[in-house]
C-alpha cells in the first residue's frame, strides 16, 4: 500500500516526465491530465489507493518512454513557444 508520500513523490515524477516533451501540445495535454487525475482520486478509500497507484507507476512508465520517443523525433517550434 502507498502512503502519501509515495503518491506525491509519484505525481511529481510524473510532472517532470510530462515536461520532457517538446511537442507543446503534447506537453501541455500531459500536464493537464496528471493533474486532473490526481485531483479526481484525491479522496479515495485504502484499497482503491492502492490500485490507483500501482495503475499510476504503469502510466508513468509509459509517460516516460512517450517522451523518450518524442525527443527522438524533434518538430519546429510551435506559435505557443
Amino acid at each position: 500500500m502507498a502512503g502519501r508520500p509515495q503518491v506525491l513523490r509519484l505525481y511529481k515524477q510524473m510532472l517532470r516526465s510530462a515536461r520532457g516533451f517538446d511537442n507543446y501540445n503534447f506537453r501541455d495535454y500531459t500536464l493537464r491530465y496528471v493533474r486532473d487525475d490526481f485531483r479526481a482520486h484525491r479522496g479515495a478509500d485504502a484499497a482503491a489507493a492502492a490500485e490507483l497507484y500501482a495503475k499510476g507507476l504503469e502510466q508513468h512508465d509509459q509517460l516516460k518512454r512517450l517522451a523518450t520517443v518524442s525527443s527522438l523525433f524533434p518538430e519546429q517550434k510551435h506559435a505557443m513557444e
